[in-house]
Order: C-alpha cells, then sequence, then structure tokens
C-alpha cells in the first residue's frame, strides 16, 4: 500500500485484491485487522473495510487533527495465514469555506441552505437527508405550488463565513438536477452572493487553493472573487469571451499571478475544478488533471476590506461581471495543498459526481 493523504472530514482510501487459496472471504474486520500510531489522528473507529472478495476497500476518515500516523493493515485467512502492509497516513487541514448541496465536512451540524418561497416570502431552512445529501422531501414539501430563491448558503467550515443574498430580486435560483443530476446554484448574470470573510483567508495572502463545480459558459465574467483594486484581486473567469479559463491568483494581476487554459472543449459540460497557489507554484486542474502551471508567480494581495462573492467578484463594494455559470459546490482552502492532496479531492468530487 502506498502512502496516502486525507483532508480532514473527507474520506479517502485503498483498494486492493485479496489473494487466498482458501476460498472467498468477506472485506470486514472478521479478516482485516487495522493498526494506528497516532490515533488522534486517525483513529481505529474510522478505518472501516468494504468491497466484495477479493477486491476489498479500506476507507480513512480523519476528523479534528493534522499530522501523520503509521498505520498497518493485517490480513489473517481461515488458517490463520497472515499478511501485514505498512504505510503512512497524513492528515491536513478542513476547508475555511465550503458550501455544498451534500454535506461534505462530516461533522457539520447545520443545515445546507436557507430558502424563501416566492409566492409569500416565508423563508425556511433546508438540511441532509441520512445519505448526507440535500433533503429533498422538505425542500419540495416546502416550495408546494410556488418556487424557491436561495437566499443562504451555509459555510459548512464551521467558520460562520456564510454566503447570504438579503436581496429578492438578486438571490439565485435552484436547479435541484443542473450538475450531472445533482443540484447547482445558477447566477444567471442577474444573481449573486457575499461571504462575511475577507481576504484573511489566504495564508500569507498569498496561499489558497480552490475546488469547484461548474458548467463553463463563454462569456466576459467571473465565478468566485475579491477585488481590492482592478490590478490586485483573485478570481477566475470561466470561461471568458475567448473561451479561455483564467486563475487570477493572489497577486498583482494581471502578470505575475495569472494563470491560464484554453476551455472550448469543457463549455457546458459539468466539470469539477482545482485552482490553486502555493509560493511560487500555480496550477489549474480540470477533472484532477494538471491543465496549466507556472513556477514562477510573485506577488500578494494588498490588505483591504472588501469581501469575497460567488457568482461575481466585488467591485468597489458592487457585485461586478456576474455570471450565468452555475456552481454546485464550492470549498476553499487556506493554505496550497500538496498536488496528492489536491488530487485525493479532486478524485472524491469526481466519483461524487459522477463525472
Amino acid at each position: 500500500m502506498s502512502d496516502i493523504d486525507g483532508p480532514q472530514y473527507v474520506t479517502v482510501s485503498h483498494s486492493f485484491v485479496v489473494t487466498n487459496r482458501s476460498g472467498a472471504l468477506a472485506c470486514s474486520s472478521s479478516f482485516f485487522e487495522a493498526t494506528s500510531s497516532n490515533a488522534t489522528v486517525l483513529s481505529l473507529a474510522n478505518i472501516t473495510f468494504s468491497g466484495t472478495f477479493p477486491n476489498c476497500v479500506v476507507s480513512y476518515l480523519t476528523t479534528a487533527n493534522t499530522g501523520t500516523s503509521n498505520v498497518s493493515i493485517k490480513f489473517t485467512n481461515l488458517y490463520n495465514h497472515s499478511q501485514t502492509r505498512s504505510f503512512v497516513f497524513t492528515a491536513y487541514q478542513k476547508p475555511v469555506m465550503a458550501f455544498s448541496y451534500r454535506k461534505v465536512v462530516k461533522d457539520y451540524v447545520g443545515s445546507a441552505i436557507r430558502v424563501r418561497r416566492i409566492s409569500d416570502n416565508a423563508e425556511s431552512d433546508i438540511g441532509f437527508d441520512v445519505s448526507g445529501n440535500l433533503d429533498l422531501a422538505a425542500y419540495n414539501a416546502f416550495q408546494g405550488g410556488s418556487s424557491l430563491r436561495l437566499r443562504t448558503w451555509y459555510d459548512q467550515s464551521g467558520n460562520g463565513y456564510d454566503a447570504t443574498q438579503t436581496t429578492a430580486g438578486l438571490q439565485p435560483t435552484i436547479n435541484l438536477t443542473g450538475f450531472n443530476g445533482a443540484p447547482q446554484t445558477e447566477f444567471a448574470n442577474t444573481y449573486w452572493m457575499q461571504t462575511t470573510q475577507t481576504q484573511n483567508i489566504i495564508s500569507s495572502l498569498r496561499d489558497v487553493t480552490i475546488f469547484y463545480g461548474t458548467k463553463a459558459i463563454s462569456e466576459a465574467r467571473t465565478i468566485f472573487g475579491i477585488r481590492i483594486a482592478a490590478n490586485n484581486r483573485v478570481g477566475s473567469h470561466i470561461n471568458w469571451s475567448d473561451n479561455t479559463l483564467y486563475w487570477d491568483a493572489p497577486g498583482a494581476c494581471c502578470v505575475n499571478s495569472r494563470l491560464s487554459v484554453s476551455n472550448t472543449a469543457n463549455v457546458n459540460i459539468p466539470i469539477v475544478y482545482a485552482l490553486g497557489r502555493a509560493g511560487a507554484y500555480q496550477y489549474i486542474k480540470v477533472n484532477g488533471v494538471n491543465a496549466a502551471t507556472r513556477n514562477n508567480a510573485s506577488g500578494t494581495l494588498s490588505s483591504g476590506t472588501a469581501v469575497w462573492y460567488l457568482g461575481a467578484t466585488n467591485n468597489v463594494g458592487a457585485a461586478a461581471e456576474i455570471v450565468s455559470s452555475p456552481l454546485a459546490e464550492y470549498v476553499q482552502y487556506t493554505a496550497g495543498l500538496s498536488d496528492a492532496q489536491v488530487t485525493a479531492i479532486a478524485n472524491e468530487q469526481k466519483s461524487y459526481f459522477g463525472l
């Protein structure tokens, strides 16, 4: 088994094939045993076995701590013959902001969204079902014969950086099956939301990792962002009118911290994108695969009071460049994650959305 990285509150796993001459056995704790050298990083209760013999899966879920643990998985057959495989498990930070119609932070106990019913302006929180997806029964019951608008997209990180829109005419709509069968927020060149957080969520005003699920539209717009000044901002055009995906990382736009890639082939296709900067290294990943990288990004975001926007960018306290591209999920980390960590999260998103 290879070493593995696990983001806090996101399940990662090893898949393997077991050879056993005595016949089929269960992929369970009856025949598998785990040890972990650091239970505060990875407890035995959060190591589980599944699959159908001989194709077994061992899954790991870290919760409250970062660090490493030496982990061993031991298989013992009916004749008491055993084999052990060992590896290093590395846990890293949970998101600084997380917006989704599914539960992406496992210990989050709040609702997914707050919606407003158009017919009478009544509002209601909508949570998750037993599978961790949006509670469609509660959503449909509250909607009745009316329509709903998104008033609050709750931040699941625990930091309380909720995305809100209190002006009724600017509240986004929700397409319950728009993102490959999953819900998505519709901005439609009109609607947008803002969070309660400023640029302080960016490590050293420089490093950041952002994951989001969207369908690119060719337009001169910005799907998320914060702008201190015209040339000092963070955001992504997806796509710009030339069908290029632009990633303006923290720094002096639009040379020292801008990365771009042609995105023509992905117009109106559900995709999960990962954008990041860690020091001089900057990247764009499309469905977990590197699409563009650079090793000479420079500069930092200037300090200021602007807040983070979803569906648009902040332009001197007002929404600008409002997109028609939707958002199914937006997860942000306040540091540049490693390539292995980014790939693990992107692959989990791909798997969930069936991409």
